[in-house]
């Protein structure tokens, strides 16, 4: 939780990552979680919409235990100004074209009428190959002791794959992935935008109290409290003009 001791507040700082691997609101929730059970951490917030992480902490607080904190959690932190690689994007487009195309053809296959063992091995390269985001991030979920989609999509897959129904498990899992990589690409595009207006944001805002006024990182400012803008200033937070 945040602190609300000025004194305190003062002294926090604020380190901002991207974050590679979070593709999902729930995603966001987890590694905000991991990042508060560390000694030190204030206040964490991670946006999904621009992939990104603020941390608020105390000035000891080594930025390799961050790192370390995330990693166990399944994620990896950049730095803030870190560039999105589009090969990455390639790959990920490029397995999901071929895991469609492989279930293609192990169903053509299984019509055919032939061995087992000819089709069921393209069945399954197919579910690894575009359900392996999907299985890591359930892999994630779980560990965090959170049920999510993504959870809910392995179990389904599984199942499938126990009864042997090859063709339906292909299908979720594949359609899942088109679905995730369509968002995904959306999300990148307006995630630029969002960053670019984030950065332009102060970083402090000057909180009016009863005994008068004091400076806070912005991200420590809580709801219903004031906060002064003076002639030229940009404005930290939304909120509502009150004079």
């Amino acid at each position: 939780m945040a602190d609300n001791n000025p004194q305190q507040s003062s002294r926090l700082q604020r380190k901002t990552f991207r974050v590679r691997e979070m593709d999902c609101a729930d995603c966001a929730i987890g590694l905000e979680h991991a990042m508060r059970r560390v000694p030190g951490v204030r206040e964490a917030r991670a946006v999904f919409h621009t992939g990104t992480l603020q941390v608020w902490t105390l000035p000891e607080v080594d930025e390799s235990v961050l790192h370390e904190a995330a990693r166990q959690a399944g994620y990896r932190l950049l730095p803030h100004q870190a560039h999105s690689r589009a090969e990455g994007r390639q790959l990920r487009t490029g397995t999901v074209v071929l895991a469609s195309l492989l279930g293609i053809v192990a169903f053509i296959l299984q019509n055919q009428q032939v061995s087992a063992w000819m089709f069921v091995p393209l069945y399954l390269t197919a579910i690894a190959l575009a359900g392996v985001p999907t299985f890591i991030a359930a892999w994630r979920a779980v560990r965090q002791r959170m049920l999510d989609t993504n959870v809910l999509m392995s179990i389904a897959v599984l199942g499938a794959i126990g009864l042997q129904e090859w063709a339906e498990a292909t299908t979720v899992v594949c359609l899942f992935a088109i679905g995730n990589l369509l968002e995904h690409l959306t999300t990148e595009r307006t995630r630029r935008a969002i960053r670019q207006l984030m950065d332009s944001a102060p970083e402090t805002a000057t909180v009016v109290t009863p005994e008068g006024t004091h400076t806070v990182p912005a991200g420590l400012v809580q709801q219903d409290e004031r906060i002064r803008v003076r002639a030229g200033e940009r404005f930290p937070l939304d909120g509502e003009i009150v004079e």
